[in-house]
């Protein structure tokens, strides 16, 4: 039954492989865009644009700075995703990896 159980869970990780490929995929698909030159030239440019008119507007224009902080806080949150897709392509490559590893250590069966 042991040896059943091995197989059970090698088919249920292979049943979410294409799910972890997907992945896996985005992930490096977001890491061309992230470590791309001119994304990374875009990306500092909204950001030193927004400090500008940060340090222009009146200290008392509250509405002006949470405009603003909230800019800040939404070209954060875009990157964050880039960053979090990458993570998430690089855990599902090494689930992958071990999916691969286990699947060798079981012994196939001869039907």
């Amino acid at each position: 039954m042991e040896g059943q159980e091995e197989i059970r869970q090698v088919d249920d990780g292979l049943l979410n492989e294409d799910q972890l490929r997907a992945e896996q995929d985005r992930g490096h698909r977001a890491r061309r865009i992230y470590e791309n030159d001119l994304f990374k030239d875009a990306a500092e440019a909204i950001k030193d644009d927004i400090w500008k008119a940060f340090r222009k507007s009146n200290l008392d224009d509250d509405a002006i700075r949470r405009t603003l902080r909230l800019q800040l806080d939404l070209l954060d949150g875009f990157l964050q995703t880039f960053r979090h897709h990458m993570e998430t392509g690089m855990l599902a490559q090494i689930d992958l990896e071990l999916i691969e590893e286990k699947a060798k250590r079981i012994p196939k069966r001869v039907v």
